[in-house]
């Protein structure tokens, strides 16, 4: 395919509309900013990754409609390859409405996901899949590509077997494996995953070495506007450092930077980092907090 990577999955297009507090049951609020812009999970990790200067395709359905003729502009105006997407005139293209507070800097979301793609080209290189493009992964996938999975979103009948790099969400991780987080990296590792990453939002990410829990501190920026899209940034970031051969801390690391900066942008996107600007994000850090072990 000659693709670093290959994200699958779900691809938005969002309308987010910036108030300075969320309207209550039958109120009308005063919108201070409307804005049109690509989304979904494994979308925007894939504009992450290009941004980032990796070789990168989305694969996924959307609808054959003018929502999508967006959504993929969105994505081919980013250098991301798109001869994997289906265009469907039986489903409506993926769809989200955003309510972002800007005192809290939060978001409310109301979303429309289109299908999973019928099938995932063989790849011999990486996957990464969010929860819509987990449904459409194959045992020959498992067997035969290196898989990153984004679980920050309830999937099915949850099977680690043979994904490489699985970052779950600390909520998630909380469902599922409540209790004590050590001890459930070394469940998710003894399940089958490779390498586990657990976002944990403002608080940054864990990663586990040599059998020891790490976590890395997220870190703060002037004037954030919203956290839409973050996770998938990090997501997209990560795996990109992994494939550019950066050890798995390292790539926590400026996986976290880059989350960071993007949430200097109302939107998803518009704010993520190219390489040479996370580079000097990370050469003014001064003051870093030193990573933990627990």
């Amino acid at each position: 395919m000659g693709l670093d990577l290959l994200c699958v999955g779900a691809a938005n297009l969002d309308v987010v509309v910036s108030v300075d507090r969320a309207p209550r049951p039958d109120e009308r609020v005063v919108a201070r900013e409307i804005v049109h812009a690509g989304g979904g999970p494994a979308a925007t990790a894939a504009v992450a990754a290009a941004r980032l200067g990796v070789s990168v395709g989305f694969c996924g359905r959307v609808g054959a409609d003018a929502e999508g003729d967006l959504i993929l502009d969105s994505l081919t105006s980013e250098g991301v390859d798109i001869a994997h997407v289906t265009r469907d005139r039986e489903v409506p293209s993926g769809a989200s409405v955003i309510i972002v507070d800007r005192t809290e800097a939060g978001r409310q979301i109301c979303a429309r996901t289109a299908p999973p793609p019928e099938r995932i080209p063989d790849v011999e290189g990486w996957l990464h899949v969010d929860q819509v493009g987990y449904e459409a992964l194959t045992r020959e996938h498992r067997r035969n590509s290196l898989i990153s999975f984004d679980h920050g979103n309830p999937v099915p009948s949850l099977d680690l077997n043979g994904i490489d790099l699985y970052v779950p969400s600390r909520p998630m991780v909380s469902t599922l494996w409540p209790g004590d987080l050590g001890a459930a990296v070394q469940d998710m590792r003894s399940q089958g995953a490779d390498r586990v990453v657990v976002t944990d939002g403002a608080a940054g990410a864990w990663h586990s070495v040599d059998g020891r829990l790490h976590q890395t501190p997220g870190h703060r920026v002037p004037g954030p506007l919203s956290t839409l899209g973050a996770g998938d940034v990090f997501h997209g970031a990560l795996v990109a450092g992994v494939i550019q051969g950066r050890p798995l801390a390292e790539a926590v690391e400026r996986a976290n930077a880059c989350a960071a900066l993007a949430c200097q942008g109302l939107d998803g996107r518009s704010a993520i980092p190219t390489g040479p600007q996370l580079d000097e994000f990370l050469g003014r850090l001064s003051d870093q907090t030193p990573t933990t072990t627990t």
